[in-house]
């Protein structure tokens, strides 16, 4: 018969989340197997360490103030993302939910539940740079260009094409039908 504590260590072993503890005097406590494939380390190579070491110099500050702040509200929760270095030297964004249970017997550290984001960000990335890209090739282009609603036909937006071969401004035309400005 398996006991409640062991269920509880093969639920946590198994979830899909990784799980780490982070003590008082600011090292790894505990870090789950799914932590250690995460980031590529055994658990044996991160319990003990400073998870500061391990994160990225441009959000260290940041997730270090966060930690400050936390410490002082015991029970509060907060999630942030910061980037974290892989074994293999490369730096994965994760989410973090940061629980302070500093203060709850048998616990009295900082738990941090975190997921793998570098996909998602890096595809936010990719979609804001495709955006630019698509924004200045229709503000620049010397083709009159329009957006419209399919609706009615409103003028969503126009480009400095358009405004240069009709010789109407952008704030004139915009919100407007084509019929209110006979074009």
């Amino acid at each position: 018969m398996i006991t409640d504590e062991q269920r509880f260590e093969k639920l946590i072993e198994h979830a899909p989340e990784a799980i780490t503890l982070l003590g008082a005097d600011g090292t790894l406590q505990y870090a789950s197997r799914g932590a250690a494939r995460m980031f590529g380390y055994g658990i044996d190579e991160l319990v003990g360490v400073n998870p500061a070491m391990l994160t990225h110099p441009e959000d260290v500050e940041r997730v270090i103030g966060l930690l400050q702040a936390l410490v002082q509200e015991p029970g509060k929760v907060v999630t942030t993302e910061y980037r974290f270095r892989h074994k293999d030297g490369r730096w994965r964004w994760i989410e973090s939910t940061i629980s302070n249970l500093l203060a709850e017997p048998g616990i009295n550290a900082i738990l941090f539940n975190f997921h793998d984001i570098t996909e998602r960000v890096e595809t936010e990335k990719m979609l804001r740079e495709s955006e630019e890209r698509f924004r200045i090739a229709f503000r620049t282009s010397p083709d009159a260009i329009n957006i419209n609603r399919l609706a009615d036909g409103m003028y969503v937006d126009v480009n400095d094409g358009f405004t240069q071969i009709t010789g109407y401004a952008r704030e004139d035309v915009v919100g407007r039908l084509s019929t209110d400005i006979n074009i």
